[in-house]
């Protein structure tokens, strides 16, 4: 950005003159069609970053349910128990996000792009090892 010379109070009073100047001239409803608009934005964001992340943990669900019958066919059930234990709770997991999302829930404060949601909750299986 330009370096336009000033103090900051000079720079804090043409900002102020700019914003009381754009209040005059559009009104307090311009300022809250903004807010909602905003408002609108972040609740999309985390209703779609709450899909990706339930998505994430479906996939690590059906890896797991895929272990857990792969260890039953060997006879390892101790091992066949554990990989299903985790599918269900993923499954779970995979619940309560989307059920988050369908209501607008915000849960999620951490920010980040849906990609990054969604190997969240793939990757998030590792932490249960």
């Amino acid at each position: 950005m330009q370096n336009r010379g000033g103090t900051t109070d000079q720079h804090a009073q043409a900002g102020r003159a700019g914003g009381e100047a754009t209040a005059a001239k559009y009104g307090r409803e311009f300022y809250q069609e903004i807010g909602r608009k905003g408002g609108e934005s972040r609740a999309n964001h985390d209703a779609s970053a709450s899909h990706h992340e339930a998505a994430g943990h479906r996939e690590a669900a059906a890896h797991h349910h895929r272990q857990a019958a792969y260890h039953h066919l060997r006879g390892e059930s101790e091992l066949a128990e554990g990989h299903a234990a985790q599918g269900r709770s993923h499954g779970e997991q995979a619940n309560a996000h989307s059920e988050n999302a369908r209501n607008g829930v915000s849960e999620d404060t951490r920010g980040g792009s849906r990609e990054q949601h969604a190997e969240a909750g793939r990757q998030s299986h590792k932490n249960n090892n």
